[in-house]
């Protein structure tokens, strides 16, 4: 990373790391990615004022506490609203409130959920100000938000006789990047009756192949790609991709989206596998002959000719504890 397109990679790993905060919530509620995509793009999720506007808005999105989320955060229960999206000139925003915040105290008064923040907001008046007390990071921090209206009359006025013009006409998209290249691999199981399935791999993969090739994101060409799903990820295609790594010289993604497993010998853990679709899980002597292990994806990155590669590898299991396999080998 650093090497170039910072701008990209930057907004790559921003994108990660709200997959990472927000992937357990999104999973539960059955949205997968597209979800989590919805919510930044536009997407239905808990407003904490009403739609048309007409009360005073603090200009967040938010959502519920869950057990996973409350754990990763390092929460003690599940109180609060987790902030999942803050508008722009919102006094939210200008209070300083992130996405990735949860607000635990409105006015010095405890919040249990989302519904209280809402109720909160909509019983105070224009211009007057809130205390919130939120949790960030492994701080708890104040800040202090005037509320206004959502949408000024003025505004909404404005918008009526100005229509937005349609996006061919608005947007002119930037040149593709030639020296980029990308490997986007997922793998759902939904053919084998001997591994977990699972639900959104593929997809997930699908929305990240979408957004590297998008000019607009990370314009990498498509025919700089190699997009592996479900049956077509078998061991020798994945390993033909990754072997591209070390060819291609100028700046590489790599997403992986499936299972993994750990590689130990004894109690110790010393390497981790990725599975393909077609993997032979009996004994750890044949996942070794028919998994990929990480540590030669990590010879293949250490030995490139790239100018930066950035790995996001969401693979279940790789770390150690429970495996889809007998442990050992």
């Amino acid at each position: 990373m650093g090497y170039g397109y910072e701008g990209f990679n930057n907004n790559l790993k921003r994108m990660l790391s709200d997959l990472r905060s927000q992937m357990l919530s999104d999973y539960q509620a059955g949205k997968g990615i597209n979800g989590l995509l919805a919510a930044r793009y536009g997407g239905q999720v808990f407003q904490e004022a009403d739609a048309e506007g007409r009360g005073p808005s603090l200009g967040v999105q938010i959502q519920s506490i869950t057990p996973e989320l409350s754990a990763q955060f390092g929460l003690h229960g599940t109180k609060g609203a987790l902030v999942t999206d803050v508008m722009k000139g919102s006094p939210a925003e200008r209070a300083g409130v992130k996405p990735g915040d949860i607000i635990l105290e409105l006015n010095k008064k405890a919040i249990s959920s989302p519904e209280e923040v809402r109720n909160a907001v909509s019983a105070a008046t224009h211009g007057e100000s809130l205390l919130l007390r939120i949790h960030r990071g492994r701080t708890t921090i104040y800040v202090s938000a005037k509320l206004e209206s959502r949408y000024p009359q003025a505004a909404r006025e404005t918008r009526k006789e100005q229509p937005s013009p349609p996006e061919s006409a608005s947007e002119k998209l930037p040149s593709l990047r030639n020296d980029t290249y990308a490997v986007v691999i997922g793998i759902d199981y939904r053919n084998r009756e001997d591994i977990p399935n699972l639900q959104y791999a593929s997809q997930d993969a699908t929305r990240i192949y979408d957004i590297l090739t998008d000019p607009r994101y990370g314009g990498v060409p498509k025919e700089n790609t190699a997009l592996l799903l479900n049956e077509k990820a078998t061991r020798n295609e994945i390993v033909a991709a990754f072997r591209r790594i070390k060819t291609w010289d100028g700046y590489v993604y790599v997403y992986y989206s499936g299972h993994g497993a750990p590689k130990t010998k004894g109690d110790k853990f010393i390497d981790a596998f990725l599975v393909p679709n077609d993997v032979v899980i009996t004994d750890p002597e044949a996942m070794e002959d028919t998994a990929i292990k990480v540590s030669y994806l990590q010879e293949l990155v250490d030995t490139s000719n790239a100018k930066g590669v950035m790995l996001a590898l969401d693979a279940c299991f790789s770390g150690g504890g429970k495996s889809i396999v007998p442990m050992g080998g």
